[in-house]
């Protein structure tokens, strides 16, 4: 590994990936970037590798494909069988979240359809889940992308209620809508169980949570983040350091599990004392 700060024009940007790249090395540790790397190269480099990974993977499906980048387009290309027909990939070129992760999103597809030019393409236009409204409403900003692939989006459901453009110019006063909102709702005769709250960001959630709280609206919240745990931490943390007995993150990360997570004070005193020693 390493090498991967050539390039990088700001020398301070340099500095700090080179210092990165020294940690990781001494820890013998990979990040998610690392992860596709290495195996890419793995695959590419060792034939018996590749051989046994083709022989034991003899269909690949691949999801949320415009999320992918050229890394990993790259890898699927490695793994791919030689049989024609094997690589599948569904994807959704009106949507591309990871572009900070280099996904390439419409682009993507049209690397897949390069790199395997017999593929069939089969599009899924209908919806099955959303109101009429919400669906045409979706498919007007789609529309305004011109590197999609041609498609009509429709449903056989009832037209709905109308979609609700609401601006808000930063999060207190967006919770501050929400909270309005559910009130009136509830008003309004509707259950609290009947009116959900969907967020993506984990940082409008506890900002969400907080608001509610402060209006006295009772709530559940489903989290479904398994690794991200306390339990599942602890059992990590020290895993890491029974492997890397060396390594000053997995030690602190054990210390705070045997601690039991006690109070951030007690916590930061008790681990920077004992990672001074």
């Amino acid at each position: 590994r390493g090498g991967r700060a050539e390039g990088v024009a700001d020398e301070a940007l340099r500095f700090v990936w080179d210092k990165y790249d020294a940690w990781q090395r001494e820890r013998n540790g990979l990040d998610m970037v690392d992860l596709v790397r290495v195996a890419a190269e793995v695959v590419r480099t060792v034939p018996a590798a590749r051989g046994q990974l083709r022989q034991r993977h003899s269909h690949i499906l691949v999801d949320e494909f415009q999320d992918t980048n050229p890394l990993q387009m790259a890898l699927l290309a490695l793994l791919a069988p030689a049989e024609p027909g094997r690589v599948t990939a569904v994807g959704d070129d009106d949507q591309c979240i990871y572009a900070f992760q280099g996904a390439q999103g419409a682009a993507a597809l049209r690397a897949f359809l390069a790199a395997f030019p017999r593929a069939e393409r089969v599009t899924l236009e209908q919806n099955y889940r959303s109101s009429g409204t919400l669906v045409a409403a979706a498919a007007a900003v789609a529309a305004c992308n011109r590197r999609r692939c041609a498609k009509r989006a429709f449903t056989s459901n009832g037209a709905g209620e109308k979609v609700q453009i609401v601006e808000c110019t930063s999060v207190r006063g967006e919770t501050e809508h929400v909270v309005r909102t559910v009130r009136s709702l509830v008003a309004a005769g509707s259950p609290l169980a009947s009116i959900a709250i969907l967020y993506r960001k984990q940082r409008c959630g506890a900002e969400m949570q907080a608001a509610l709280l402060a209006a006295s609206v009772p709530f559940n919240t489903r989290r479904s983040n398994f690794w991200r745990s306390r339990h599942v931490q602890g059992v990590v943390g020290l895993l890491a350091f029974l492997l890397r007995p060396h390594d000053d993150a997995a030690f602190v990360a054990a210390i705070e599990v045997l601690h039991e997570t006690p109070p951030p004070s007690r916590a930061s005193a008790s681990t920077a004392a004992a990672t001074a020693a």
